[in-house]
């Protein structure tokens, strides 16, 4: 798994410094294009290369269930992405797709406990490592794709980078997650994989709290090695987690459960991203307001005269533009908050996850 997750860590380690250069010398258009070849390639290498091997009957398939799953995560995906363009359930659209999600997925849940070949088997949910592992699965997904989505927009906006540095500063995240992968492989064999979990999150989450530090006046050296020590601290949560995830589970279910596994990781990181930067535009909003309420020659702390005071638009439309990327500051450093503390309280469910005796090593 730690060899694995090496692989895939190769993305974030390249992927931000790749598209920066794409879209500085061509466009935007090109991070998209350069998927093409990439795509076509691992198509034809798992064709060639990868053998799968069928145990079992084949079981029938759940169209039904599959169905109605499909429409609950649809709308609910949906619900999400628009609904801080549409001020959420001020919206009638946004209220239908909370609607259509809800009794879909109530319909999927009720069709899955009576049929009796479902989409996906209730045994899956009867393990009580599947059960908890998919919750801190849904919790780093969050923590790893939020982060990366929100610090883009921050060094780009508040501070001026340039794309292409936005990339080199935030790559060095992926070297500490590889590193610390490979060193996990060596440890899982030796060390209860549940205190690797905690130390992870509990690194990821002293990377978050430093986050909340941030001004705009951060240096690069200190954002690098911030990505570095969140880097570190998530690469030694997801091989054990994985593993330990899945170990009590039956060899027959591991293939329902890498699914729904790679499910929750999704859904985790898209109900992060809808809720955060939804939080992050309202409390930009709010914090201006009072900033701005109390930007008057007539508050008791402003620090000049009133009658000195100068109304040259070109000095105003200054004031106005450091009160934005100030109360976006404050936005941010918000959104980095929560997911520290998100981190931190999920760690006392790792005593609910059982040590099987071959991660102890015995």
């Amino acid at each position: 798994m730690a060899l694995w997750g090496v692989g895939t860590m190769l993305g974030p380690i390249a992927g931000p410094s790749l598209g920066g250069w794409l879209t500085d010398e061509f466009s935007w258009r090109w991070v998209f294009y350069v998927n093409l070849p990439v795509g076509i390639l691992c198509a034809v290498g798992i064709l060639a290369l990868v053998r799968d091997n069928v145990h079992g009957a084949p079981r029938r398939f759940d169209l039904l269930g599959f169905t109605l799953l499909a429409v609950a995560i649809g709308s609910f995906q949906l619900m999400l992405d628009r609904g801080h363009m549409l001020d959420w359930f001020d919206s009638v659209e946004i209220i239908g797709e909370t609607l259509i999600a809800a009794v879909a997925f109530a319909m999927f849940v009720i069709h899955m406990m009576t049929d009796r070949q479902p989409f996906l088997s209730r045994e899956l949910f009867r393990d009580r490592n599947l059960t908890v592992g998919l919750c801190f699965t849904a919790l780093a997904g969050l923590v790893l794709i939020v982060t990366a989505t929100l610090m883009p927009p921050f060094l780009q906006q508040l501070m001026g980078y340039p794309v292409f540095t936005t990339g080199v500063v935030l790559a060095p995240r992926g070297a500490g997650m590889m590193v610390s992968m490979m060193m996990v492989s060596r440890l899982i064999g030796r060390v209860d994989a549940r205190l690797l979990i905690g130390i992870g999150f509990a690194l990821a989450a002293l990377s978050l709290y430093d986050m909340t530090l941030f001004n705009l006046n951060v240096s690069e050296s200190r954002i690098i090695w911030n990505g570095i020590l969140l880097g570190f601290g998530l690469g030694l949560v997801f091989p054990p987690l994985t593993v330990l995830t899945f170990a009590t589970l039956p060899q027959r279910l591991r293939t329902e459960g890498a699914a729904v596994n790679a499910l929750l990781r999704n859904l985790g990181a898209s109900i992060g991203i809808a809720v955060l930067v939804s939080m992050l535009a309202s409390n930009t909003q709010q914090n201006r307001a009072d900033m701005v309420e109390k930007f008057t020659p007539y508050h008791p702390g402003w620090p000049m005269n009133p009658a000195g005071v100068s109304l040259d638009p070109t000095q105003l439309a200054i004031w106005d533009g450091e009160i934005t990327r100030q109360a976006a500051l404050i936005g941010y450093l918000n959104d980095f908050r929560i997911m520290m503390i998100c981190s931190l309280v999920l760690i006392p469910l790792l005593f609910f996850m059982r040590r099987p005796a071959l991660i102890g090593g015995r």
